[in-house]
């Protein structure tokens, strides 16, 4: 017993402070005032690294905005968390914006999820703000309504503050919530992690550890919501996790810096090479819609005829346009792009038909493709094995 407590009272210096009686007494101490700055530092940096993600990868790997937006909670949650513990400065809401942050977790974990899965999507952030979001931002509108200040004045019972109150602070609420969003996780990563190569399916594991973790965090607040010695202990605990998560995609960030940097140096060379392009930015976008309708609603990829002319022509525009679209906003040449909707094609028809593809030749025309050296190298380049392999291992999973 006296181990748990000498281990709680390392990792929690404040329940130290508050277990020995030292709170009039000059605490916190050394040891607690540099475990906020570190805190703080972390949380600072977790900021410019979860904004440097978003700008960075925006245009070709869009799910990293979710990852940036993530990591960018977890920042401010530890900035918070320092603002109140941090001694010298008058820091106590009625309710903690952090409360409202829980909201957001589960929903930004889940959609990295989905896009990751399937690059190729396009990723409309306005649904997914409404339907993912929704409830983040009733909880924000909430918490302006109740006026986020000390204020001493008891909020009359059942009343509309009251009701507003309860939501944002009441922990079991947001349990249930990242209940909902752990097994949507779950269910998404065992649906499409045949979508993952083994790096992608190592990060996707490890990020639902991570939510896991925080997930038993808010159930354990929940449970203990009336001991001022676990809100401190599960506090502490938070801080720790959040700061822990920002220095590991920090240093993925420095030891795999490659992807940025090519993504940036893609872009600057698409830019330089169309600058002088009689195309509009509005032009542009107009013309990605109509490609990515063509694509995911239309499925021209699948005529294995099709080529950039035909393609262009199909879209009532010419095979330059097209050319500059495919390669500046998708990061990719045509053939790339089509072939990255073939073999989505050919895993799809997979899934659904798991026991009737018994030949790969099978699926080579039915994805698109119009012979096999093409459809086994696009394939393998993608999915990091072989389709009969694929086939093999979806089969015995399914």
């Amino acid at each position: 017993m006296k181990m748990i407590i000498s281990y709680v009272c390392f990792i929690c210096p404040n329940f130290r402070a508050t277990a020995l009686g030292l709170q009039s007494e000059g605490a916190p101490t050394i040891q607690y005032d540099l475990l906020n700055y570190f805190f703080a530092i972390v949380g600072i940096l977790g900021l410019i690294l979860g904004l440097y993600i978003i700008v960075s990868y925006r245009k070709k790997d869009k799910h990293n905005i979710f990852l940036g937006i993530f990591t960018m909670t977890t920042a401010l949650v530890l900035l918070e968390l320092v603002l109140y513990w941090l001694d010298g400065i008058s820091y106590n809401p009625k309710v903690f914006f952090y409360k409202c942050l829980v909201f957001l977790w589960g929903p930004t974990l889940y959609l990295y999820f989905e896009n990751k899965a399937f690059p190729t999507k396009c990723i409309d952030l306005k649904p997914s703000i409404s339907k993912h979001y929704g409830i983040f931002l009733v909880s924000i509108l909430l918490l302006l309504l109740i006026g986020n200040t000390n204020v001493v004045t008891e909020i009359p019972k059942y009343g509309i503050l009251w009701a507003a109150l309860e939501f944002v602070s009441n922990t079991w609420i947001k349990s249930a919530y990242c209940a909902f969003y752990f097994v949507l996780m779950i269910r998404q990563y065992l649906r499409d992690k045949k979508e993952l190569n083994r790096m992608g399916r190592t990060w996707a594991k490890t990020l639902i550890t991570f939510f896991t973790l925080v997930f038993l965090l808010v159930i354990l607040r929940a449970k203990y919501a009336e001991s001022n010695d676990w809100d401190n202990i599960t506090k502490y605990l938070a801080a720790y996790l959040f700061a822990t998560f920002i220095i590991i995609i920090g240093f993925l960030n420095i030891i795999f810096p490659q992807k940025p940097e090519e993504i940036n140096d893609n872009n600057q060379l698409s830019d330089e090479k169309y600058k002088n392009s009689g195309l509009t930015e509005d032009m542009v976008k107009a013309l990605k819609e109509q490609l990515i309708v063509a694509m995911q609603e239309d499925k021209l990829f699948l005529d294995h005829t099709v080529n950039l002319q035909s393609l262009a022509d199909s879209l009532n525009t010419d095979r330059y346009s097209l050319s500059q679209v495919i390669n500046q906003e998708f990061g990719k040449n045509f053939y790339e792009f089509i072939n990255d909707y073939r073999i989505a094609e050919s895993v799809k028809i997979i899934k659904q038909n798991p026991e009737r593809i018994e030949l790969v030749v099978d699926l080579i025309y039915e994805s698109g493709f119009n012979n096999k050296v093409s459809f086994y190298k696009a394939f393998k380049k993608r999915k990091k094995m072989t389709p009969a392999k694929y086939i093999k291992e979806y089969s015995t999973t399914s």
